[in-house]
């Protein structure tokens, strides 16, 4: 493939730095990039201009952000860069470079370039690639692009020769005194703030001293870390000037070293800021723990990775299971959060090490682990194999269609597949340690990117962990949401208010569920496809399964990547009256709800999913949608006291046969649960409902709206 031949000469070239496009729209959260703010901080150390562009800050296409900036700025060359998994945003960057200004120098640097650059040359096609750190081979890139253009002289480089072969400079040296990198550059700092968290992402190492055959190190093999005089000059230049009130150590690693961890933990503590990191189960106890806490610490992120000791070894983590058990423990014990996942498709994986893993995730489910497919990255010792045995035929074309899931594991497909059903099934019944909603009250009213005028809520919520209460003001409850007790720093869930697809039938199967060893034996059965029960009746496309005595719908034909990607549909059935709650269900469902399938599955068994049973429940709102809610639930036995209609002559809600209810002796009589169901037209009314009824000092109060958001 031919590249045009870079035209930008002289000294003053304009250089733009851009960040990819990961956000849908902006104002959502994501982690910065450091590694593109250090580019732009030394290019303009070392005297070129340069200027940075975060396209996540931008509602337009990122062909028209990029096209506007090079225009205005009068920009020669555009560089930019991520991992693998984003290849699809780094070549929407170039294509639009490309169209705003034909011949423009292009460079793309990062893992997605330095794990496969051959590949990604001729896919990507840019002038050149950077390969490893790219601070200074971007300095000397432009210093040869200004004067003698002896590109074979620049370190870490690839690029295509006048013959159109591509060429290979040497490696680029590790920078080891990190201490000589200014600070990552302020202009894009401060864009990233806008509309942002003050979460600051900081910097104080780089690579990692441990190679996990998973895991692939873009800037190298060589750990080495910043002097904490450094990372403090940072710390407070960045909490004079963006105001933080959270650092996000994004080090592969923290420290090695128990004595720098405390330092750090002394020097940060009178910043009065929450912090986490990443550490290794080996290098924690109870005495660095609690320094950590009270030093603001609110999460550690450890490597878990499997609850078997085969595939630990397998993985080359060099960790025991009781290093794993130790550390989950005492850092919850700590008052801190746990992050981590264990990853299921090791070769070294069978269905009797899923099960070990499986087994260990469900006792430290008060931890709020994950459970997820591996990630098979270009450049780590998973994929080499994966293309030397064949496994990855055309690793270009892996790469470019998101790095797809894949079987790695020592088990045929089918089996392989067995494993990650049971993975999802538990994860999306049992990964919720819901809070106690004591009560809701309406908050602010918020005006949405859309134009629609949306609901904040004040809540009050008794934490599943310290068991304290705790109040927070001006939430959304729209979705299935994790939060943080303000007092113990530990993770819980949240029922959303509205939403019919995020079911609480999972909430009160994880509030319920204790673990039994003849759990363990009933996993193996599971994967050996003993719990199968056929297929069901009138459900075409789903089989049945049974697991620890809840039955659930699960789909007949599934892959790999429907597991990978949330893709697939799961629920929960009775089996006697065949009635379903969802515990998943796909976004693109809400255009079916009219079909008798998916009229069932689009109920709320609200009063049984928030453990409310005898709490007493009236329902409000319109006929028609009551009729169907009463029509394909088992809330008719959850001792409904009436209903309340919210529009005047309504012709259902008499035939409902239930006792109709004023407001005013609604009023009188507050239930247990209010329960509304309305179309979306009525929207206005229910608004006007909520706001009568929510200083009733009702436990629950639940807005229910058929397949739309409020």
């Amino acid at each position: 493939m031919s590249t045009p031949t870079p035209t930008a000469r002289n000294r003053n070239i304009n250089v733009l730095v851009v960040i990819p496009k990961f956000t849908v729209s902006p104002g959502q959260d994501y982690i910065f990039p450091v590694g593109l703010g250090y580019i732009v901080s030394v290019l303009k150390k070392n005297g070129y201009s340069a200027r940075g562009l975060d396209l996540n800050r931008y509602e337009h296409p990122p062909q028209e952000v990029i096209a506007q900036a090079i225009s205005q700025h009068n920009i020669q060359l555009v560089a930019t860069g991520t991992v693998s998994a984003h290849f699809d945003k780094v070549k929407a960057v170039l294509q639009g470079a490309r169209e705003a200004r034909p011949g423009i120098v292009t460079v793309v640097g990062g893992g997605v370039m330095s794990s496969e650059p051959e590949a990604m040359m001729e896919m990507l096609n840019p002038h050149f690639g950077v390969l490893g750190e790219g601070e200074r081979t971007m300095v000397e890139l432009l210093r040869e692009l200004s004067s003698t253009r002896n590109f074979e002289e620049v370190d870490g480089l690839i690029f295509r020769e006048a013959d159109g072969r591509l060429r290979t400079t040497a490696g680029r040296a590790a920078i080891l005194d990190l201490d000589e990198l200014p600070f990552p550059d302020d202009e894009l700092l401060e864009g990233f703030y806008q509309g942002q968290p003050r979460i600051y992402n900081l910097v104080g190492s780089r690579s990692c001293p441990y190679k996990c055959t998973f895991c692939y190190h873009p800037i190298g093999n060589i750990y080495r870390q910043r002097s904490l005089n450094s990372v403090f000059d940072e710390v407070e230049h960045s909490y004079r000037k963006y105001h933080p009130y959270y650092y996000r150590v994004i080090d592969e690693l923290f420290s090695v070293k128990r004595e720098r961890v405390l330092e750090f933990c002394r020097r940060i503590k009178p910043y009065n800021v929450k912090w986490d990191v990443q550490m290794r189960v080996t290098d924690v106890d109870e005495e660095l723990l609690v320094a950590m806490r009270e030093a603001g610490c609110v999460v550690i992120s450890y490597g878990l990775e499997s609850g078997s000791q085969t595939v630990l070894e397998s993985m080359q983590k060099h960790t025991q299971i009781a290093d794993l058990v130790r550390a989950v423990d005492l850092t919850y014990e700590a008052r801190m959060q746990v992050q981590g996942n264990y990853i299921f498709g090791d070769p070294a994986e069978t269905l009797d090490t899923a099960v070990e893993t499986f087994s260990l995730w469900l006792q430290q489910r008060k931890a709020g682990i994950n459970m997820i497919p591996i990630e098979v990255y270009p450049g780590t010792p998973l994929y080499k194999n994966a293309v030397k045995s064949g496994v990855i035929k055309n690793p270009a074309q892996y790469i470019a269609t998101g790095c797809r899931s894949i079987n790695l594991m020592g088990v045929p497909e089918r089996e392989a597949l067995q494993i990650m059903l049971l993975m999802y099934l538990l994860v999306s019944t049992y990964n919720h340690i819901p809070g106690r909603v004591m009560s809701v009250r309406n908050g602010k009213r918020v005006t949405k990117q859309d134009g629609t005028i949306g609901q904040l809520f004040n809540i009050d919520v008794r934490c599943p962990h310290c068991e304290e209460e705790v109040v927070y003001s001006d939430v959304p409850m729209y979705m299935g949401t994790k939060f943080y007790c303000k007092l113990c720093n530990r993770k819980f869930d949240l029922q959303p208010l509205s939403q019919w697809r995020h079911a609480p039938s999972s909430y009160a199967l994880s509030a319920d569920y204790r673990f039994e060893p003849a759990h363990v034996e009933e996993m193996r059965r599971f994967l050996r496809m003993d719990g199968w029960l056929g297929n069901t009746t009138n459900i075409d496309g789903f089989l049945e399964v049974k697991l620890f005595g809840v039955h659930y719908l699960v789909p007949s034909s599934v892959t790999l990547d429907h597991i990978r990607y949330g893709q697939m549909r799961l629920y929960r059935i009775d089996p006697e009256s065949r009635k379903m709650d969802p515990i998943i269900v796909g976004d693109g469902d809400y255009s079916n709800l009219h079909n008798p399938f998916y009229l069932r599955s689009r109920v709320i068994t609200l009063v049984g999913g928030w453990r409310l049973q005898k709490r007493s429940v009236v329902l409000a709102g319109s006929g028609s949608e009551l009729r169907n809610l009463l029509q394909w639930t088992t809330l008719r036995e959850a001792r409904v006291a009436g209903v309340v209609p919210i529009e005047q002559g309504d012709p259902v809600i008499g035939k409902l046969g239930l006792p109709v209810l004023s407001l005013s002796q609604l009023e009188s009589h507050p239930p247990g649960v209010l329960l509304v169901a309305a179309t979306k037209n009525q929207r206005p009314l229910v608004e006007l409902f909520a706001g009568r009824v929510a200083p009733l000092g009702v436990e629950t109060v639940a807005l229910y709206e058929s397949g739309t958001h409020y």
